[in-house]
């Protein structure tokens, strides 16, 4: 940081890459607090350099949002969350991989709230946008799978098995699966 900061400036697309970098890095180490503050640096220098509704900016609203989520700050991550989607559909449209990665994050807090009728349409849409933009058997497809199944057992619907069976069908034919991804998926 630095170094970059030095020789790019303190406000340059250089910089709001090693902050965003170094968040990425103490989220992985579980420091989520030091996470959302480099973040929310890089956000800033973003905001101030490309405007605050550019797709970039979305991008670190939805980091913001996890880390949030991890910290059971299911309020404030929500925000985030929806100001990610509001900009990406705004920028590339209501089908973009990107508006499917934010609305799963948003069944994940209805999830973790414990609202899993919440979570279900999120999930459902999730997995449409990525069923158009990404080729049978991706592991986008299969995630959005198992979340929604795992929605629809907490919600006791059986359509829940014809999900869960879809996602594991998709795990075992996945030749980049671990035998752990295949036990979890069994499991379900």
């Amino acid at each position: 940081l630095p170094m970059s900061e030095k020789r790019d400036g303190p406000q340059s697309q250089t910089t709001a890459r090693v902050f965003t970098e170094l968040g990425m890095r103490e989220r992985h180490a579980g420091h989520d607090r030091a996470a959302i503050a480099d973040y929310r640096e890089a956000l800033a220098i973003r905001e101030r350099m490309v405007g605050p509704d550019n797709p970039d900016c979305a991008a670190m609203h939805n980091n913001i949002g996890n880390a949030l989520r991890d910290e059971k700050r299911y309020a404030e991550a929500r925000v985030e969350l929806e100001r990610a989607v509001a900009i990406w559909t705004k920028a590339w449209g209501p089908d973009s991989p990107a508006v499917s990665m934010g609305l799963n994050g948003l069944g994940k807090i209805a999830m973790a709230e414990d609202h899993p009728a919440e979570a279900e349409p999120y999930y459902r849409r999730a997995l449409e946008i990525r069923r158009k933009k990404r080729p049978p058997g991706h592991p986008d497809i299969i995630d959005a799978l198992a979340q929604l199944g795992v929605a629809l057992v907490a919600e006791k619907k059986p359509e829940a098995v014809r999900v869960l069976e879809e996602a594991l069908a998709g795990v075992e034919h996945d030749g980049d699966a671990t035998a752990g991804d295949r036990a979890d998926a069994r499991l379900w």
